[in-house]
């Protein structure tokens, strides 16, 4: 039988998702805590490789056994895990399907913030001044659309291609009453190549703060000129959102738990309180199994 499970997990602590021997990655944790509970070895395919530091509140992953799962299953799996991953749902899948490629979109946020209060700092990139949020959404509107990303990614000569698909791109700012505001960027694509969210981030605040030029960075995204400046954000502000599937191809049998653990409490509704409507939309027919499982 084949396994998918929906992984939440803070990235401080970890190299990245895929496992490097003898380093510490969220892969390799969730593979020793399933050996554990089905007594033999496990490997894990996951949706997406997370850098070095980078968060998920919508991981998937899938894996193979000839052995019945114990039931309930995730409460005994989460109790093999360290505290900062935690698998929320278990889903049935057919024996074709496979956590990356079978995704028809991945959704990632990235937290911008000033103000920000002690402990929200390791979930945010946090910034002396908010940059301007019109020139922010000026960017966004270029990445929408298929288009060469190889001026936005690391090891370009690797990829066999470096087209995207970029369903939506947005920025929304939410002020909190204890002073923190935060600015939200949110892309969904087909899909993304290595560092790619952190580099239309960097491009984007870079943009916005005046320091590269609209020229520049048109020049960056239809020719694919990476002579842009290349700055990386940070990797604390980003999180793997969700991964939509085809709704038809789960079977939810487990859920443990919220199914999203954004770190961050609703803003409640204020006059500075701004956002904006995604540009763009989602592949039609898609499960947004990152928030809503299908049953």
């Amino acid at each position: 039988m084949r396994y998918l499970i929906q992984v939440a997990y803070e990235g401080a602590a970890y190299v990245g998702w895929q496992r490097q021997g003898g380093m510490s990655t969220v892969a390799g944790a969730l593979e020793a805590a399933l050996s554990k509970l089905l007594a033999h070895p496990i490997e894990v395919v996951g949706a997406g490789r997370t850098d070095r530091g980078v968060h998920a509140t919508g991981q998937y992953a899938h894996w193979d056994t000839e052995k019945p799962l114990p039931t309930p299953f995730l409460p005994r799996l989460n109790a093999l895990l360290p505290e900062d991953i935690r698998v929320s749902a278990l889903f049935q899948v057919g024996d074709t399907f496979h956590a990356r490629h079978s995704a028809l979109s991945r959704h990632y946020r990235y937290f911008l913030g000033q103000n920000i209060p002690l402990f929200w700092r390791r979930y945010v990139y946090e910034v002396a001044q908010l940059p301007s949020l019109e020139r922010l959404r000026e960017a966004a509107g270029l990445w929408i659309g298929e288009k060469d990303f190889g001026a936005f990614c690391k090891g370009a000569k690797a990829y066999a291609h470096t087209t995207c698909r970029i369903y939506r791109a947005s920025w929304s700012k939410r002020d909190y009453p204890n002073g923190a505001m935060l600015l939200v960027f949110d892309v969904e694509a087909n899909r993304f190549l290595h560092g790619m969210v952190r580099f239309l981030v960097g491009a984007s605040l870079r943009y916005a703060m005046g320091r590269l030029t609209y020229e520049r960075l048109l020049s960056a995204i239809e020719m694919a000129d990476r002579r842009w400046g290349l700055w990386e954000a940070p990797a604390q502000g980003l999180f793997l959102y969700a991964v939509q599937y085809p709704s038809e191809a789960l079977y939810l049998l487990e859920r443990y738990g919220p199914s999203s653990a954004e770190p961050f409490p609703a803003p409640d509704p204020s006059p500075g309180a701004e956002s904006a409507p995604d540009s763009g939309g989602a592949p039609s027919g898609a499960a947004s199994s990152g928030l809503r499982p299908a049953h």
